[in-house]
């Protein structure tokens, strides 16, 4: 039977790698879930090969989607040298046992050349996500070796996959500068369930969560979203703010995510005297982010490099106005003056003078935030990607076919 009667049969079966730190159950990522869900018309079974803290099982499941869990070590070279070995070992069983129509590696670094070695020996076509700029890391927070090895193990694997998805036009952009045939390269940016995430929905909980968040009902909540990490900047963030707060004691900054960062912007904040403002709640099941996002007056996303935010398109969609740093995908979201403001990427200065108009009058941001839920909607509909991932992916399970002619 061809790849395109499985598909059209719900038949494939994909194999996604997956170094990214996951729960220990896989019905806890809960945006993944939802996505493979929604790609059931194209795919019978997924299988994730995930690097979990703690993971108590290494095999759990959630509908269609069975998760094959490996243990996250603390030093990263080990967990790199974990997960390929451990995971070439899972996944070369899997493949003894069910048929895979699909390698699909979440990210280049890692998961990249471990699907490209098993596609060398299986002959299993592979589709390498690329969702962050690894072509351009910033040199403020790494060293010239880490920029060049990067890129270069990024170019490599993406030049030797046989498709390659990108969130961003700045993405494909860099793929064609890096002399990747456009024919291999698909533009396939973040999406957003606006039903779900829709303002009106969630209005009635504004008060609620705000108190779960320790703010008042009248104070003016600066938010974001994320991993806790160097990357997203909110060194940056906390700098910006301090820069505020003495104008504007009403003013919060809330800080959702977890990740190895947390003590270290508390004691930033206790350093720069904001703390009694800043809130480092630490992680939220998904299923409550449109309530949290319900609770700001403008989002923040200070990042120093992004593909496409998924954090900042939900708060868009939840009619939020968007400060954001000028990088790779951000400016094709948001629109300067229109539906939020970009400024460069590390100047705290900037991004205080960013943030003030919307802090010092909270209804400012309803007019922004009207368009950029109208804006994020014409482009970044749930519906429109599923069907676009969902063609994509039987189209690239399709290229085994043609090789094997």
């Amino acid at each position: 039977m061809s790849v395109v009667a499985r598909a059209t049969g719900g038949g494939l079966s994909v194999c996604v790698l997956a170094k990214m730190i996951y729960p220990a159950r896989v019905r806890d990522q809960q945006q993944d879930m939802a996505t493979y869900a929604r790609l059931r018309p194209w795919v019978r079974r997924v299988y994730l090969v995930v690097s979990s803290p703690g993971a108590r099982a290494r095999v759990t499941h959630h509908g269609s989607v069975v998760g094959l869990h490996i243990e996250y070590g603390r030093s990263h070279l080990p967990q790199i040298l974990r997960f390929w070995v451990r995971g070439f070992l899972i996944a070369w069983a899997l493949m003894r046992r069910r048929r895979i129509d699909l390698l699909m590696a979440a990210e280049p670094l890692v998961a990249g050349p471990l699907a490209l070695l098993i596609r060398r020996l299986r002959r299993i076509p592979v589709l390498v996500h690329v969702q962050g700029d690894l072509f351009h890391l910033p040199r403020r927070l790494v060293g010239p070796l880490r920029i060049a090895l990067t890129r270069r193990v990024t170019v490599e694997v993406a030049r030797r996959a046989d498709r390659v998805r990108c969130v961003s036009s700045a993405l494909v952009d860099a793929c064609a500068r890096a002399g990747i045939p456009a024919d291999r390269v698909a533009l396939l940016p973040v999406r957003c369930d606006f039903a779900r995430f829709d303002p009106e929905r969630w209005r009635g909980r504004r008060p609620e969560a705000r108190r779960d968040l320790g703010v008042g009902p009248d104070d003016v909540v600066v938010l974001s979203v994320g991993s806790l990490t160097i990357h997203k900047g909110y060194d940056v963030l906390i700098d910006a703010f301090a820069r505020l707060w003495p104008s504007f004691p009403a003013a919060r900054l809330v800080i959702v995510g977890a990740g190895p960062l947390g003590s270290a912007l508390e004691e930033r904040a206790r350093r720069a005297g904001v703390a009694a403002a800043v809130r480092l709640v630490g992680p939220v099941p998904y299923e409550r982010v449109p309530e949290v996002l319900a609770a700001a007056d403008v989002y923040v996303q200070p990042s120093y490099d992004e593909g496409i935010p998924r954090a900042a398109l939900e708060a868009m969609a939840m009619a939020l106005p968007v400060v954001a740093s000028r990088v790779g995908g951000i400016p094709e979201l948001v629109r300067d003056g229109v539906t939020g403001v970009l400024v460069p990427a590390g100047d705290p200065e900037a991004l205080a003078g960013a943030l003030q108009p919307f802090v010092a009058d909270p209804g400012r941001g309803r007019d922004y935030g009207a368009r950029a839920r109208a804006a994020a909607a014409a482009e970044f509909d749930m519906a429109a990607g599923i069907e676009q991932y969902g063609r994509l992916i039987v189209e690239a399970a399709g290229h085994a076919e043609r090789v094997s002619r």
